[in-house]
């Protein structure tokens, strides 16, 4: 480094990357790479510095045993590549469909740890993964609690500059910064109560007569047209409907493609009906609005012409339109 006509001295760097390379990112997912392949009964994600360690078990026991066997050799894997876990933002949490089954849960959790290097990993009942707020129930009524606030506070500053903005200013950063998060992970917010999809419409609309400078009782659908614009359910069932058509394609994980099972591998008979998505009976209202059962049940009421584009660019672009013309809700 160069200062004030001084030079510092050189040092040979033996184990990491200067803080803010753009090599640095590369070269640590590239040394974390082996990790998964030390560990055993368990589902590992990693995404840069980010680790999600997942096992399932009938019992809480039998899930904390297997957590903890591969969290020793965890241990000793950060240990040998001199790398230094925080503990104390590691947390684990229990998830269960079953709130009852929680409850009794709790009075296990308390006398049986996840410990790494001898220190006791905290049970939270939330937690926040890459943006989304997972919570032990997976409803995520947390995390649509957490994006509706996201998109009011950025909405009412976009309000509070519009005054000195062009329209088409106003327009691009709308699409740059709060759009997003209508489409991020949208198969959750898919999942949504009618209630939170109702106060996502509302911050649309004053989203767009922000852009427009509308008045209040403008018509919504005016303002939709004027833009090119979906509402917020028809914008959720586009995004969810291009998610399906990737996992047809298998453009996405194959844990999400490996789900899928079609009508005719049920039966030989030549239906108008084979080639749909097959559905499996489910009591849970909750499971009855979730990707694999409303999302494939919303894909097989599609046009035979729509479903039969290859795709998924020019399949989005036929959605979109085809899309204007169902859930017209305001």
């Amino acid at each position: 480094m160069h200062v004030n006509n001084l030079n510092s001295s050189d040092l040979d760097i033996n184990i990491g990357v200067p803080q803010g390379s753009v090599l640095g990112p590369l070269l640590f997912i590239l040394y974390i790479n082996d990790l998964p392949l030390q560990l055993q009964c368990v589902l590992i994600n990693i995404f840069a510095d980010d680790t999600l360690i997942s096992a399932s078990a009938k019992t809480f026991r039998e899930a904390a045993d297997i957590l903890n066997k591969n969290l020793v050799i965890v241990s000793i894997w950060l240990r040998a590549n001199k790398v230094k876990l925080n503990v104390s933002k590691t947390k684990c949490l229990v998830v269960t469909m079953s709130k009852t089954k929680l409850n009794k849960l709790s009075t296990e959790m308390t006398v049986i740890p996840i410990v790494i290097d001898n220190e006791h990993i905290e049970y939270v009942e939330t937690f926040k993964y890459l943006g989304v707020i997972i919570d032990n129930h997976l409803r995520f009524e947390e995390h649509v609690t957490y994006i509706i606030r996201k998109i009011a506070t950025k909405i009412n500053y976009l309000g509070r500059m519009s005054r000195i903005l062009s329209k088409h200013t106003k327009k691009l950063i709308y699409n740059c910064i709060i759009a997003p998060h209508f489409d991020y992970c949208a198969s959750i917010l898919w999942n949504a109560s009618n209630e939170n999809v109702k106060k996502l419409q509302l911050l649309q609309n004053k989203g767009m007569r922000t852009i427009l400078n509308c008045k209040y009782d403008t018509p919504i659908q005016d303002m939709l047209c004027r833009l090119d614009w979906l509402n917020v359910r028809q914008k959720l069932a586009l995004d969810v409907l291009v998610l399906i058509k990737k996992i047809l394609n298998k453009e996405v994980p194959s844990y999400l493609s490996d789900e899928v099972q079609f009508a005719n591998q049920l039966h030989n008979h030549s239906t108008r009906t084979a080639t749909d998505f097959y559905i499996p009976a489910i009591n849970s209202v909750f499971g009855k609005k979730s990707l694999f059962q409303d999302g494939f049940r919303l894909y097989n009421s599609l046009p035979l012409a729509i479903k039969n584009v290859a795709k998924t660019k020019l399949f989005k672009t036929k959605c979109k339109i085809h899309m204007k013309n169902i859930f017209v809700m305001y």
